[in-house]
């Protein structure tokens, strides 16, 4: 069955102009034409949606996320381990929905548990439950008694990692996450970034032998770093992407060494600003977070590729609220156009899904949003999508 969405504006996620009076031609999920809506002949066996006045964007793909974790607690990292596998399942079950009702239709799970995740994504394949698309990295890998270690696989020394990166992707992991670092997963906490060490977890030869192990099976690997030693260690070793990459000190000159390494190799950044502003008010975070600020703009100014992620399901950050991310950035300095970039095109080439995602073209998924303005001039109209279509389909029930 094909479907016609007509007279909207369309941003194809690749970085040029509008096309205003657009027509996308849909068949059986996937985008069959694009082109000016009078290119378009409506047909009796056509459904036409008039997207007059609207603005049509690619899905958002959140590079980020924990579905599996409720946010809206200062333990939750710790309270997941207490509770019933079914409990789990349920909750992971809404914010699947919960995140692709936010307009996400693909989504890289970054630490899941006891193996939920993979049956649940399963059932988002078969079409048993909704949600978006998503790649998953199965357990965390952290040191013995390292950053999350109630909930990784831990491992000490080259020899251990690859063993344990190997195990990762026998039972099914699509990519593999290292805890180069400490974090700020601690119980009932509000920490403040400036109290917050650098705090290496892992060594050079550690995170290479995963790297080069992991490569060789064609997958990629994530780093979670906290701290200058831990993003240099990471952008040494050819990480994927650095998640989180703040620098404790951004006039250390190892900041330079760091970023321009990120650039040549073409390393990734998932700043996961949300992980810090949370529901803080302006003053709040820019007191208490300046070296968060202030690392992601070094990383704009040297051309550091940017990547959409919010790290939901961390302390008060909703599966519901990826769209802040964007803002985020955005207020952080990032202009529009490259923050939809990050969300859309950035984010399916760091995922290796870019020949079927992240941009509107003839022959890729036709996962995309309706919105109520054009998020060039108005990116708070991300926050309230008016239509959001996954495989063609419109997930949202209007009344």
């Amino acid at each position: 069955m094909q479907m016609l969405l007509r007279g909207g504006t369309l941003i194809d996620g690749r970085g040029g102009e509008p096309l205003v009076n657009a027509g996308l031609l849909i068949e059986q999920g996937v985008i069959l034409k694009i082109g000016a809506a009078t290119d378009f002949a409506e047909t009796p066996e056509c459904p036409v949606v008039d997207c007059t006045g609207k603005t049509i964007i690619p899905g958002l793909i959140n590079c980020h996320v924990h579905f599996l974790i409720e946010p809206y607690a200062w333990d939750s990292y710790q309270k997941i381990a207490g509770e019933t596998d079914a409990g789990i399942c349920l909750r992971g079950m809404e914010n699947l929905s919960k995140l692709l009702q936010s307009g996400v239709t693909f989504a890289r799970d970054m630490g899941g548990y006891r193996r939920i995740e993979f049956e649940l994504r399963n059932a988002v394949t078969e079409k048993r439950i909704p949600g978006p698309d998503l790649l998953l990295s199965g357990s965390f890998m952290s040191i013995t008694g390292g950053h999350c270690w109630w909930l990784s696989r831990q491992c000490d020394g080259e020899v251990e990692f690859v063993k344990g990166a190997r195990e990762q992707l026998r039972d099914g992991a699509d990519l593999v996450k290292l805890l180069v670092t400490g974090g700020y997963a601690r119980p009932k906490m509000k920490v403040n970034h400036s109290i917050m060490p650098d705090s290496p977890q892992m060594t050079v030869r550690e995170i290479s032998a995963v790297v080069e192990e992991v490569h060789a099976r064609g997958k990629k690997v994530a780093a979670h770093c906290n701290g200058l030693t831990g993003v240099w260690r990471a952008a040494q070793a050819g990480v994927d992407s650095i998640e989180h990459g703040q620098f404790n000190d951004v006039n250390d000159p190892l900041v330079e060494k760091s970023l321009r390494m990120m650039v040549d190799k073409g390393i990734f950044l998932v700043p996961t600003l949300s992980a810090f502003f949370k529901n803080y008010n302006k003053t709040e975070v820019v007191n208490d977070y300046k070296a968060v600020l202030d690392s992601f703009s070094l990383a704009l100014q040297h051309g550091v590729k940017i990547a959409l992620g919010n790290d939901s399901g961390c302390p008060f950050v909703g599966h519901e609220t990826t769209p802040k991310e964007l803002i985020h950035m955005a207020e952080a300095g990032m202009k529009p156009m490259d923050v939809l970039l990050a969300g859309t095109r950035n984010a399916s080439g760091l995922l290796g899904v870019d020949a079927v995602a992240g941009t509107l073209e003839e022959g890729k998924f036709a996962d995309f949003l309706v919105l109520n303005d054009n998020p060039l001039n108005n990116l708070h109209t991300l926050l309230a999508p008016e239509q959001v279509y996954k495989a063609g389909m419109p997930i949202k029930i209007k009344p």
